[in-house]
């Protein structure tokens, strides 16, 4: 099956990206590829895993969508089908791809969330958000000083890697949780995450929502934490809890006089649900709070978005630039974060959703919206059937997990392959064997068994459960990277992980983030809104 796509030159996608009406652009190489040299707000969307993100990152499906690879056009057309059977109508391709856009004339830039990432720098430019460097940070700590240290990241980042000593309170909680717990006003507070976005984005939300405290951001996170030799900890689950009642008042007290300083627009639920009804317009509703209360009772339609990952990784939220924003959190704090930073980042049309009827949220918090293909019975294997095949070697066993997830736990002889070359995979296979496909929890491996089966001459069957079925049914997991069809290209991987370049990676990383400013001249679509 072919698709319907037209083409559009690097000088009119510029062009595009002037323009005032919305426009979704999209980056189908895989992410470790995308990293290396992409369009400043093309969102990575690639190829692999196209059916399990495109719908909460386009949900429109007549936008304005233009896709883009390395150059040859092979993955374009692979991605404008499946988006044409998902029932998306308006696509575009960049003629010559990233390589025509640069020999154009127009940048390209390395890493992710490259926006964000460059927003956070010109926060600090703006603001001057104070800075302490780990040495200082070590003196003070070892002093006894009355100092407090809070890393802003994820639970799980948290968990994998944090500095000593430090407690995690994700990005968007700070301002509603720090007040009630800090000793006193002289405490100094720091905020850390892995390198420096979320650091200075942190700190100068405290410093603009009024906390009266020194705060300062950790210079270059735990990464400069590391460099300046020192050590981690591992394993940790010291979370900032939930304020009660007077700590939440306060907190919202003072997110609603920066909410007012700020001039932050808030709209109803009904007019949030008129805004639904603009055929032509693109409307993101986001429940910024934490899963926990995400899944206790949400906003019909709302997606799980934290504030502070929201704030941070933009891109891998909202695939349609120049659309309408709608934040909700019914403690308002974490909303107010979050509008303000999109509406400075350049985000035109950003609201506070300010009443919500709730209900318990059934969907997942990440992953496809529609359901699963169905795949016949005859084609899924159980778990007690495929250990007997592996044992008698007579299957091949293809994991499509990430590579970090397969690191972490995967079925003994399974081989790590990525979909969108998986006919290179296949090549280095003997037809002679059937083929069992398998992923995190068998959705993705669904997908992809139409497109195996096509082509391999004996049976392609699916695991029922993917590896979770697996594990359900009493069998344990190997880790490491073995047995592997492909090299972990599939994500760009942070310095500080398994595939991540240790400590000379680090400092290349933030010489990398420290020079984004001086790129970002001149470049299409730019639309911050703090000076630089």
């Amino acid at each position: 099956m072919t698709a319907a796509i037209a083409s559009v030159s690097p000088n009119e996608l510029a062009d595009w990206l002037e323009d005032l009406e919305e426009i979704a652009l999209i980056d189908v190489r895989e992410q470790g590829d995308y990293a290396q040299g992409h369009l400043l707000f093309a969102s990575s969307l690639p190829l692999s895993r196209l059916e399990l993100m495109v719908e909460r990152a386009i949900p429109r499906k007549s936008t304005r969508i233009v896709l883009c690879d390395q150059g040859d056009g092979d993955l374009v057309v692979r991605a404008a089908v499946v988006l044409s059977q998902m029932g998306y109508t308006n696509l575009y391709q960049l003629a010559g791809g990233v390589v025509a856009w640069s020999d154009a004339g127009y940048r390209t830039f390395s890493g992710i969330y490259v926006p964000s990432k460059a927003f956070g720098e010109i926060v600090e430019h703006y603001y001057d958000t104070p800075n302490i460097d780990p040495d200082a940070l070590a003196r003070m700590v070892q002093s006894g000083d009355n100092v407090k240290i809070f890393d802003c990241r994820p639970k799980l980042e948290f968990r994998r890697m944090s500095i000593p000593g430090a407690v995690n309170c994700p990005g968007g909680e700070l301002l509603l949780r720090l007040p009630e717990i800090l000793p006193s006003r002289e405490t100094v507070v720091v905020v850390n995450c892995a390198g420096r976005t979320r650091s200075i984005l942190g700190a100068q939300t405290l410093i603009n929502g009024g906390i009266s405290n020194p705060v300062m951001a950790l210079r270059n996170g735990t990464m400069g934490w590391q460099l300046a030799g020192y050590e981690v900890d591992r394993a940790r689950d010291n979370v900032v809890s939930m304020p009660g009642k007077a700590g939440q008042a306060q907190a919202k007290d003072l997110a609603q006089a920066w909410a007012e300083r700020e001039a932050v627009r808030s709209i109803s639920w009904d007019t949030y649900l008129r805004m639904g009804q603009d055929a032509d317009r693109t409307t993101y509703l986001f429940d910024v709070r934490d899963i926990e209360e995400y899944q206790a009772g949400t906003p019909e339609g709302a997606v799980l978005a934290p504030a502070g990952q929201l704030v941070q990784a933009t891109d891998s939220y909202v695939g349609t630039l120049k659309s309408r924003i709608v934040v909700f959190d019914d403690k308002k704090v974490r909303a107010i974060m979050a509008a303000t930073w999109l509406a400075k980042a350049g985000r035109d049309e950003v609201y506070i959703l300010t009443d919500a009827p709730h209900e318990v949220c059934h969907a997942p918090a990440t992953g496809p919206i529609g359901p699963a293909p169905v795949i016949s019975q005859d084609r899924v294997m159980s778990p007690s059937k495929l250990a007997a095949q592996l044992d008698d070697g007579s299957v091949w066993l293809l994991d499509l997990a990430t590579s970090p997830e397969f690191l972490n736990g995967h079925i003994a002889g399974a081989h790590f392959c990525i979909r969108s070359r998986m006919m290179n995979a296949l090549s280095k296979l003997d037809p002679e064997k059937d083929i069992v496909l398998t992923s995190p929890d068998g959705v993705l491996a669904a997908w992809a068994l139409p497109e195996v089966a096509a082509v391999w001459p004996r049976r392609v069957h699916l695991l029922s459960g993917g590896t979770q079925g697996w594990q359900l049914s009493g069998m344990a997991l190997d880790k490491g990277f073995q047995e592997t069809l492909e090299p972990p290209t599939d994500l760009w991987h942070t310095p500080s992980s398994e595939f991540g370049g240790g400590k000379a990676a680090m400092a290349e990383y933030i010489e990398w983030e420290t020079g984004l400013i001086p790129k970002l001249k001149g470049e299409p679509g730019l639309r911050f809104r703090l000076p630089y």
